[in-house]
């Protein structure tokens, strides 16, 4: 296995402007209203498989899923998740790929406390025409970041793979 330094996953772009959004609704608004909103699209895109320097384009059902709550403590909590899936054709190497991608968010806030939660799964996997093991051109990154506390004492821990991925 390689490991490999990338750069983060688009969906930190979707999920940090949800995060924002929640947060500037402001909390009077979070605490009296429930709001879900689902969105399912097919959208074309290009990712560049870091194992090989492909540029893979694919088309993806996008599944986008947002819901904010409030809580019964008088806080809020709002939750995006963003699945992607689809199959990909890469340039310079015609291989086929099939691309998956999930990310998911939560912020809770009930003052003082702030609890921010976020996962994210990217796997470009070779499809066809691709070179045996071990030289393998699948990409796999798994990664976790939980932070908890207060807007000036937070505490945060992160799991899986956050500098990169994995080449396999």
């Amino acid at each position: 296995m390689t490991r490999v330094e990338v750069r983060p996953c688009r969906c930190v772009v979707y999920v940090g402007a949800a995060v924002f959004s929640v947060l500037a609704v402001g909390a009077a608004e979070a605490q009296s209203v429930s709001r879900e909103h689902h969105q399912d699209e097919r959208v074309t895109f290009t990712v560049t498989n870091p194992c090989n320097a492909d540029q893979v384009t694919v088309e993806a059902r996008t599944r986008v899923r947002n819901r904010t709550e409030p809580l019964k403590n008088g806080g809020f909590r709002s939750r995006t998740e963003i699945d992607q899936q689809g199959p990909g054709k890469a340039v310079p190497s015609f291989r086929d790929y099939d691309y998956d991608s999930f990310s998911f968010t939560e912020v809770r806030s009930s003052e003082p406390f702030l609890r921010f939660e976020s996962r994210q799964r990217e796997r470009i996997t070779c499809e066809g025409n691709c070179r045996p093991s071990p030289d393998r051109d699948d990409f796999f990154m798994d990664t976790r970041v939980r932070c908890e506390g207060t807007v000036d004492n937070q505490t945060c821990r992160q799991q899986g793979t956050p500098e990169g991925g994995v080449c396999r």
